[in-house]
């Protein structure tokens, strides 16, 4: 008896779908580090947000993302003039963290935290330091 003939649709079926039950199994847990908070999404939609540690989701269905909470820092240079023409060069850096609470609604707003950044952040940062 030679491996075709082992090889009948039946046992065909039967491996792909312990394969199957063994990749949704593995992919049913993930773990969320210490300074960060899973946000998970079913289908693309952000549902709910998780803390540190080990939890459950539904395999193929639910993703999760990861933003961090701590301590962030934004920091930029900039060559300017001061009112005699003397070339100053400013460098400013704002200090800034995530809310632990509000993580979800941040997500849901703005798509993350890189997002949030290019939208919010960064414009805001160089308005202030244009100013100074």
């Amino acid at each position: 008896m030679n491996i075709m003939d082992k090889l009948t649709l039946a046992n065909i079926v039967k491996i792909l779908f312990g394969l199957l039950l063994l990749l949704a199994v593995f992919n049913s847990y993930f773990i969320v580090i210490e300074g960060h908070v899973g946000v998970v999404k079913r289908f693309g939609e952000a549902k709910n947000q998780e803390n540190p540690g080990l939890h459950f989701k539904i395999p193929f269905i639910e993703t999760v993302e990861l933003i961090e909470v701590r301590t962030r820092k934004n920091a930029e240079k900039m060559a300017s003039s001061t009112k005699e023409q003397m070339p100053v060069t400013i460098e400013v850096s704002v200090n800034w963290t995530v809310n632990k609470e509000a993580a979800l609604e941040l997500f849901k707003r703005y798509g993350g935290l890189t997002q949030f950044e290019q939208r919010i952040l960064d414009p805001r940062f160089r308005s202030a330091t244009k100013d100074t």
